[in-house]
Protein backbone atom coordinates (compact mmCIF):
# COMPACT_ATOMS: atom_id res chain seq x y z
CA UNK A 1 0.00 0.00 0.00
CA UNK A 2 3.15 2.81 0.71
CA UNK A 3 4.25 1.44 -2.14
CA UNK A 4 1.16 2.43 -4.59
CA UNK A 5 0.97 5.45 -2.31
CA UNK A 6 4.19 6.43 -3.21
CA UNK A 7 4.70 5.90 -6.87
CA UNK A 8 1.24 7.09 -6.81
CA UNK A 9 -1.12 5.07 -8.29
CA UNK A 10 -4.77 4.86 -6.88
CA UNK A 11 -5.88 1.30 -5.57
CA UNK A 12 -8.93 0.82 -8.12
CA UNK A 13 -6.44 1.96 -10.69
CA UNK A 14 -4.19 -1.23 -9.07
CA UNK A 15 -7.47 -3.38 -9.55
CA UNK A 16 -8.44 -2.66 -12.83
CA UNK A 17 -4.89 -3.53 -14.11
CA UNK A 18 -5.06 -6.73 -12.24
CA UNK A 19 -8.56 -7.59 -13.73
CA UNK A 20 -6.81 -6.65 -16.82
CA UNK A 21 -3.64 -9.10 -16.44
CA UNK A 22 -6.00 -12.30 -15.43
CA UNK A 23 -8.46 -11.66 -18.21
CA UNK A 24 -5.18 -11.76 -20.69
CA UNK A 25 -3.73 -15.02 -18.77
CA UNK A 26 -7.34 -16.27 -19.00
CA UNK A 27 -7.80 -15.90 -22.55
CA UNK A 28 -4.26 -17.97 -23.21
CA UNK A 29 -5.87 -20.22 -20.98
CA UNK A 30 -8.72 -20.72 -22.92
CA UNK A 31 -7.38 -20.75 -26.29
CA UNK A 32 -4.51 -23.25 -24.97
CA UNK A 33 -1.81 -20.83 -25.69
CA UNK A 34 0.21 -21.35 -22.65
CA UNK A 35 0.21 -24.76 -22.57
CA UNK A 36 1.59 -25.24 -25.62
CA UNK A 37 3.99 -22.17 -24.85
CA UNK A 38 5.05 -24.13 -22.15
CA UNK A 39 5.69 -27.15 -24.07
CA UNK A 40 7.43 -25.52 -26.99
CA UNK A 41 9.77 -24.02 -23.82
CA UNK A 42 10.52 -27.62 -22.42
CA UNK A 43 11.93 -28.62 -25.50
CA UNK A 44 14.14 -25.33 -26.29
CA UNK A 45 15.45 -25.76 -22.98
CA UNK A 46 15.41 -29.05 -22.38
CA UNK A 47 19.76 -28.91 -23.28
CA UNK A 48 19.89 -25.70 -21.18
CA UNK A 49 18.78 -26.39 -18.20
CA UNK A 50 21.58 -24.92 -16.75
CA UNK A 51 21.04 -21.68 -17.39
CA UNK A 52 17.92 -21.34 -15.29
CA UNK A 53 18.94 -21.72 -11.97
CA UNK A 54 15.75 -20.74 -10.77
CA UNK A 55 12.06 -21.88 -11.42
CA UNK A 56 9.56 -19.10 -12.34
CA UNK A 57 7.00 -19.35 -9.75
CA UNK A 58 3.57 -20.42 -11.71
CA UNK A 59 1.45 -19.74 -8.31
CA UNK A 60 3.16 -16.84 -7.25
CA UNK A 61 2.89 -14.93 -10.69
CA UNK A 62 1.65 -11.48 -11.55
CA UNK A 63 -2.26 -12.61 -11.20
CA UNK A 64 -1.60 -14.46 -8.33
CA UNK A 65 0.03 -11.20 -6.22
CA UNK A 66 -3.13 -9.13 -7.51
CA UNK A 67 -5.71 -11.25 -6.28
CA UNK A 68 -4.19 -11.73 -3.15
CA UNK A 69 -3.76 -8.05 -2.80
CA UNK A 70 -7.42 -6.89 -3.83
CA UNK A 71 -8.55 -10.17 -1.39
CA UNK A 72 -7.09 -8.22 1.01
CA UNK A 73 -7.88 -4.79 0.55
CA UNK A 74 -11.37 -5.78 0.83
CA UNK A 75 -10.58 -7.42 4.01
CA UNK A 76 -9.84 -4.38 5.73
CA UNK A 77 -8.51 -3.44 9.38
CA UNK A 78 -10.43 -5.39 11.80
CA UNK A 79 -8.86 -8.45 13.13
CA UNK A 80 -11.42 -11.16 12.79
CA UNK A 81 -11.75 -10.36 9.07
CA UNK A 82 -7.95 -10.60 8.35
CA UNK A 83 -7.81 -14.14 10.33
CA UNK A 84 -10.83 -15.57 8.35
CA UNK A 85 -8.64 -14.11 5.30
CA UNK A 86 -5.37 -15.65 6.47
CA UNK A 87 -6.61 -18.70 6.99
CA UNK A 88 -8.64 -18.94 4.01
CA UNK A 89 -5.16 -18.49 2.41
CA UNK A 90 -3.44 -21.36 4.21
CA UNK A 91 -6.52 -23.81 2.74
CA UNK A 92 -6.27 -22.66 -0.96
CA UNK A 93 -2.34 -23.45 -0.22
CA UNK A 94 -3.29 -26.56 1.19
CA UNK A 95 -5.93 -27.46 -1.31
CA UNK A 96 -3.50 -26.21 -4.15
CA UNK A 97 -0.76 -29.05 -2.53
CA UNK A 98 -3.00 -31.54 -2.38
CA UNK A 99 -4.49 -31.07 -6.02
CA UNK A 100 -0.81 -31.25 -7.14
CA UNK A 101 0.34 -33.86 -5.77
CA UNK A 102 -2.84 -36.15 -6.96
CA UNK A 103 -2.49 -34.66 -10.36
CA UNK A 104 1.39 -36.05 -10.40
CA UNK A 105 0.33 -39.51 -9.27
CA UNK A 106 -2.28 -39.54 -11.50
CA UNK A 107 -0.95 -37.68 -14.94
CA UNK A 108 -0.92 -40.91 -16.47
CA UNK A 109 -4.37 -41.90 -15.89
CA UNK A 110 -6.07 -39.06 -16.65
CA UNK A 111 -6.54 -38.33 -20.67
CA UNK A 112 -4.75 -35.19 -22.21
CA UNK A 113 -8.11 -33.92 -23.35
CA UNK A 114 -9.62 -33.89 -20.14
CA UNK A 115 -6.95 -31.80 -18.79
CA UNK A 116 -7.50 -29.53 -21.40
CA UNK A 117 -11.83 -29.09 -20.78
CA UNK A 118 -10.47 -28.41 -17.08
CA UNK A 119 -8.25 -26.01 -18.19
CA UNK A 120 -10.84 -23.91 -20.07
CA UNK A 121 -13.48 -24.37 -17.68
CA UNK A 122 -11.46 -22.60 -15.10
CA UNK A 123 -10.04 -20.16 -17.59
CA UNK A 124 -13.93 -19.23 -18.33
CA UNK A 125 -13.99 -18.59 -14.33
CA UNK A 126 -11.16 -17.16 -13.81
CA UNK A 127 -12.19 -14.64 -17.06
CA UNK A 128 -15.22 -13.73 -15.24
CA UNK A 129 -13.19 -12.89 -11.94
CA UNK A 130 -11.33 -10.80 -13.96
CA UNK A 131 -13.97 -8.93 -15.07
CA UNK A 132 -15.43 -8.28 -11.96
CA UNK A 133 -11.76 -7.01 -10.30
CA UNK A 134 -12.41 -4.33 -13.04
CA UNK A 135 -16.01 -3.72 -12.37
CA UNK A 136 -15.02 -3.01 -9.09
CA UNK A 137 -12.41 -0.84 -9.86
CA UNK A 138 -14.28 0.77 -11.94
CA UNK A 139 -16.84 1.27 -9.24
CA UNK A 140 -14.60 2.52 -6.58
CA UNK A 141 -13.09 5.06 -9.34
CA UNK A 142 -16.33 6.57 -10.23
CA UNK A 143 -17.57 6.58 -6.48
Amino acid sequence: SSLLNYLNISFPAFTIAGGIILFLISMEMLFDKRQRRKEDDLEYNSEKVSVFPLATPLLAGPAGITSVIVSVSDIGNNLTNQAVGMLALVLVLLLTFTIFFIASKSSKIINKKIISVISRVIAIILAGLSVQYILDGLKAFLA
